[in-house]
């Protein structure tokens, strides 16, 4: 093993200025680069990292770093596999962002929110008028309401949430799975992000997480409190969410011309 600080040297000599967020006589057991992405004159590394701290306990946690790059070293970086599948199967792209009624949108969130706990190896659980989605791996079960909008009945199905997790305890998953976009549905994007920026500490502190589903792609979905507990689930919406910013400026840029948001 490795210490922090000659972890950190070493990408210094490769010409990466990354610095690890721990301290430098902690040890790391192991590094991996789940992601990368490039930018000019630098890139952004999703780094999964293996350490021992001060006490003797052995922890993982994800890292999202920004560096620079040495020239000389950019052909190196280039090198580093970077591929992360978020889902091994993927379901259909829609071809248009609206939505024509709360029916269709709702069976969109339904199927979309179902087939990614498929995907990561959850199990449908009956579990009749305790929640709209009831996924099963193991001792762990994802509880999840839908809300098509983010308005009083969402806070209604973020205080049920909070109840259930009362009732059923915290070791289980907790969340309301909402459209990313809900203009077509009576609610435009200032009001969608009031609603999140009033009631994100809120639930976050009762470890609610809110996931929104993209509109065109029920692949791509982005947590905007807390983030499930499981490796794999960081690791998705750690990458989902990064892209959230982006995703939602090509959305007001395609939307400019057709009134206010």
């Amino acid at each position: 093993m490795m210490t922090v600080k000659e972890v950190n040297e070493t990408f210094t000599g490769k010409g990466l200025h990354i610095v690890l967020p721990l301290p430098d006589d902690w040890l790391v057991r192991n590094l991996e680069i789940l992601e990368k992405k490039h930018l000019p004159g630098g890139v952004v590394a999703l780094l999964n990292v293996t350490y021992v701290n001060d006490r003797g306990e052995e922890t993982s946690e994800l890292f999202q770093c920004d560096t620079k790059v040495d020239h000389k070293s950019r052909k190196q970086v280039r090198e580093v596999p970077s591929d992360v599948h978020l889902k091994e199967h993927l379901l259909p792209i829609r071809e248009t962002s609206a939505f024509q009624s709360e029916t269709e949108a709702g069976g969109y969130l339904q199927e979309a929110a179902s087939h990614f706990l498929l995907d990561k190896g959850y199990s449908p659980v009956e579990q009749s008028g305790v929640a709209d989605i009831c996924f099963q791996s193991g001792e762990q079960t994802f509880f999840l309401n839908i809300s098509i909008r983010c308005d009083s009945a969402a806070y209604e199905n973020g205080r049920n949430l909070i109840q259930l997790r009362h009732d059923h305890g915290s070791e289980h998953e907790y969340g309301i799975v909402i459209l990313a976009f809900q203009d077509s549905l009576g609610v435009s994007l200032i009001q969608q992000e009031r609603w999140i920026s009033k009631h994100e500490e809120y639930l976050s502190t009762h470890h609610i997480g809110v996931y929104a589903v993209d509109n065109l792609n029920p692949n791509q979905i982005y947590a905007f409190t807390v983030y499930p507990k499981t490796k794999d689930f960081r690791r998705y919406f750690m990458i989902t969410s990064g892209q959230w910013t982006s995703v939602r400026d090509r959305y007001v840029a395609s939307r400019g011309n057709k009134g206010s948001l």
